[in-house]
């Protein structure tokens, strides 16, 4: 008796390669990937604007990059936010904000400027209008008074989309993109209405499938592993075994095979370069830390792209 459903996974158009850079972003599923594309040896920028979910409220943020800065501070007791971010980015002052603010929005531009793929992440299509008719990407625990929830339009969605593309094929025209769906159910706002919303989400990907590629991380989770073991306590984050199961297909969708046998190698002495030794003054230690080091140079000399984040 099979366990799981048979699914053959979907060829990518392009394959990254080590000296390639990652730019990932949407979803808290986004930050989940990134330390895997890091221990592999990819250097990877993962939301600098902290985990948003809604499809309008990225593509915005990927425009406020390119565009003059503008202050969107808003304050909450003695704490500033910006209508853009999550609350992991905030200011003790309006001053302090916009500069942190200024920062990250610098800092992504930068990165998409050399980034060989873009990855995204779409989490929920419903949002949160605040009094202009801008979708937020955080509410910032202000009253809900404050907003009107609504499921976006799938017209809408697309034309944010399709703007922000337009933008992102002048600034960097060897940009590859990557679309997906996070399995994350968002049970908060009702599995009915989840569900909604996850299928408007995989008609964007569907709409824009001509601009870029989809790696099913949405149907992997939810159609192949389908079984609550595979999710963390509260029934709707992919567990660790889940995500390594998503990693697995995922070499495979965003690497030729040479790429795979290095990124193991760089895996396995980053794991290394990782250990914490109980008794660091042992000789054994010593030898082990040497060995190490020995390995990662040998590595460095024959691959010169692979992107080390642990310095030794």
């Amino acid at each position: 008796m099979k366990l799981q459903l048979d699914f053959e996974l979907p060829r990518s158009s392009s394959k990254l390669k080590h000296g390639d850079s990652v730019v990932l972003l949407g979803s808290c599923f986004s930050d989940n990937l990134a330390p895997k594309f890091e221990a592999s040896g990819f250097r990877v920028c993962s939301n600098p604007l902290g985990t948003i979910f809604h499809p309008s409220a990225l593509s915005a943020g990927i425009r406020s990059a390119f565009n003059d800065f503008e202050s969107k501070a808003i304050s909450r007791e003695d704490l500033w936010f910006d209508w853009r971010a999550s609350g992991t980015v905030y200011g003790t002052s309006k001053e302090d904000l916009d500069q942190k603010m200024e920062k990250h929005l610098v800092d992504l531009k930068q990165e998409l400027l050399s980034a060989k793929m873009l990855v995204v992440t779409f989490g929920t299509s419903w949002g949160y209008e605040f009094e202009a008719g801008e979708i937020v990407a955080n509410c910032h625990k202000l009253s809900q008074d404050s907003f009107t929830k609504k499921l976006s339009p799938l017209e809408e969605l697309i034309s944010n989309w399709e703007e922000t593309i337009q933008l992102l094929s002048e600034v960097n025209p060897e940009l590859q993109l990557v679309f997906t769906v996070s399995p994350v159910r968002h049970s908060k706002d009702g599995l009915i209405e989840n569900n909604r919303s996850k299928a408007r989400l995989i008609q964007l990907c569907e709409s824009l499938s001509a601009h870029g590629d989809y790696f099913p991380s949405y149907e992997l989770v939810i159609d192949v592993l389908r079984d609550h073991r595979f999710f963390d306590a509260d029934l709707v984050h992919p567990n660790a075994q889940a995500i390594d199961f998503i990693w697995e297909h995922a070499q495979s969708f965003f690497f030729a095979f040479e790429t795979r046998e290095i990124a193991k190698e760089v895996a396995s002495v980053n794991q290394m370069l990782m250990h914490e030794s109980l008794h660091p003054e042992s000789r054994a230690a010593k030898d082990f830390v040497e060995k190490t080091q020995k390995k990662k140079d040998a590595l460095s000399s024959r691959f010169p792209g692979v992107y080390w984040k642990t310095t030794s």
